[in-house]
């Protein structure tokens, strides 16, 4: 099991934590996290209405969910306690994306466009459960991830036929 395997080379390791800020920048570009989002309001707005109604379902949050496997399956909760670091950090970018998303959405005249940067804030909550790890938050999250994948999907079908 990776975790053990993990837990044995010491989570102060310079390799573990090189891995975990590597897995974890690579899935925020995919979650569209602040400062990595650039290219989903382009891709909802640009993209046809039921593409960007399967995207807005899908992509971010199945990438969530792929962050929330690695955090608490690989390098599990015991790996963010004993790394406070690596939590705050995740929960300071979650918040960024949480300000940042909902300013730039606020400023928009495109409906798509709002919606995707919407999209980032609604994301840094998610993160931000995923990282606070305790168990009321992470259901609040995994609540929050499928709610988002429903409600976002379908409006962004709504925009198609408006």
């Amino acid at each position: 099991d990776l975790s053990v395997e993990l837990a044995e080379v010491g989570y102060d390791s310079t390799l573990v934590l090189t891995a975990f800020g590597l897995i974890v920048a690579g899935l925020t570009v995919k979650v569209a996290l602040f400062p990595l989002h650039t290219w989903q309001p382009d891709a909802y707005a640009d993209s046809p209405d039921s593409v960007s109604a399967f995207i807005s379902a899908l992509v971010s949050t199945v990438s969530a969910y792929a962050l929330a496997r690695v955090l608490f399956s690989v390098f599990t909760v015991d790996f963010l306690e004993a790394v406070p670091t690596a939590r705050w950090a995740l929960v300071g970018v979650a918040c960024v994306s949480i300000v940042a998303g909902s300013g730039l959405a606020v400023a928009q005249s495109d409906v798509r466009r709002m919606l995707a940067y919407s999209s980032v804030s609604q994301f840094g909550l998610v993160i931000a459960g995923f990282a606070i790890a305790t168990p009321l938050a992470v259901v609040g999250a995994t609540v929050h991830l499928v709610g988002h994948a429903v409600m976002k999907g379908g409006l962004f079908a709504v925009t198609g036929i408006i």
